[in-house]
């Protein structure tokens, strides 16, 4: 059997909408074994985003099926400490973490990469914020369309005497998502030859 270029990497997927979910699909793509946790009886909010009046099999918008494709999926509740517990013990068997939750939500829980790193010194913690982790903006929330207005995309969008427009495609996500896959794979390189996450 022919082998994949990520055979026996093991991606830990615990995202959201679109951004993170993509990231790691597209390592999915490449072979990786992804494993998306969920929170129990919710599921990916990914999954209601329907457009109105849209009608799909089984309630399941085709952005879910495309953003959440070759995974295994698995309910945890992580605010609970009994779910908490199972991230911490999937994380120690893991080489990669992604997470696009509000900045210092991980750190709270006690599953951030300074906690999960103590257990896994070889894991590759890929945190998604629209903003990052630190530094002026650092506490904002942001969505496709607050990137595409921020950046500028909206403003060059649409008709030159009309307000700006956002893209149709969720271009801020999917672009942020390939970033993040690329990324992750450099880190995966730098692990190979550092033997560091």
């Amino acid at each position: 059997m022919r082998k994949s270029a990520l055979d026996g990497v093991r991606v830990l997927d615990i995202t959201r909408i679109i951004y993170g979910p993509w990231a790691a699909t597209l390592l999915a793509q490449l072979g990786a074994e992804v494993i998306h946790v969920e929170l129990p009886g919710s599921g990916d909010t990914l999954v209601r985003l329907v457009s109105p009046g849209g009608v799909f099999p089984r309630n399941i918008s085709p952005g879910m099926m495309c953003c959440n494709a070759n995974k295994y999926y698995v309910a945890i509740d992580l605010r609970k400490e009994e779910g908490r517990e199972l991230i911490r013990e999937l994380a120690a068997k893991s080489d990669v973490l992604m997470e696009n939750f509000k900045p210092g939500t991980f750190d709270r829980w006690g599953i951030g990469y300074r906690q999960l790193s103590r257990i896994n010194p070889q894991l590759i913690y890929v945190s998604m914020q629209g903003f990052g982790n630190w530094g002026e903006l650092w506490e904002r929330p942001s969505y496709d369309a607050y990137a595409q207005g921020i950046t500028g995309l909206a403003e060059i969008t649409g008709f030159e005497e009309a307000m700006p427009v956002k893209s149709q495609a969720w271009i801020g996500d999917f672009l942020s998502g390939t970033v993040a896959a690329f990324t992750t794979l450099v880190a995966l390189f730098w692990r190979n030859r550092s033997g560091r996450g």
